[in-house]
């Protein structure tokens, strides 16, 4: 039994939890999803984090915002985008249906921006990088605070995302653990 009540089950790496009004709920042992407070949802079982939640829109609005906020003259490499795609993906994946579902939507809204920031007839990821970049700094400033949250929230999840990257970390000065540690080694030595 876990803390609140809940029965867990393991097979292999599915667990399996069972809530009031016998509702299954079902994650990988190995992932972020993985919770054990797990609430009741009536009448829905879970097999399991989604497989990939972003349909191919939202794929190409992330590829598109990742491209106009991490340009500079050698990249993002198309690598980079790949993996910034799947790991926001990995993230969606794992996060509860309503921020899911609110991350969604807010892609959506970024994707047909243009239209009212921008007298362009095109969604968000056929403009060119110069534009993107544009529109973007204009959503950052803007007055409607529900679009500046809008954009500080993908803003946020994406550079944690691409600056996990190892060449970036070196391309921006970060000497790495081994040379990060060699403070650490020194630190007890120094005067007080």
């Amino acid at each position: 039994m876990t803390p609140r009540g809940r029965r867990v089950a393991c097979e292999g790496d599915i667990i399996t939890l069972r809530g009031r009004n016998d509702v299954l709920r079902r994650r990988r042992a190995t992932s972020m999803a993985f919770v054990m407070s797990v609430g009741p949802v009536a009448g829905r079982v879970h097999s399991g984090p989604m497989a990939n939640p972003l349909a191919p829109r939202h794929g190409r609005v992330v590829r598109a915002l990742g491209e106009a906020l991490f340009h500079h003259p050698g990249g993002p490499r198309p690598e980079q985008l790949d993996t910034l795609t799947s790991r926001y993906a990995e993230h969606l994946a794992a996060v509860s249906g309503t921020l899911r579902f609110l991350l969604l939507a807010s892609l959506d809204v970024v994707r047909w921006l243009p239209l009212i920031l921008v007298p362009a007839p095109k969604p968000f990821e056929s403009l060119t990088v110069a534009v993107r970049g544009r529109l973007l700094e204009r959503l950052e400033r803007s007055r409607i605070v529900a679009l500046v949250l809008l954009f500080v929230a993908h803003k946020t999840l994406l550079s944690m995302i691409f600056f996990e990257d190892p060449e970036e970390l070196r391309a921006m000065g970060y000497p790495g653990d081994a040379e990060r540690r060699t403070w650490l080694r020194l630190a007890p030595k120094l005067p007080r």
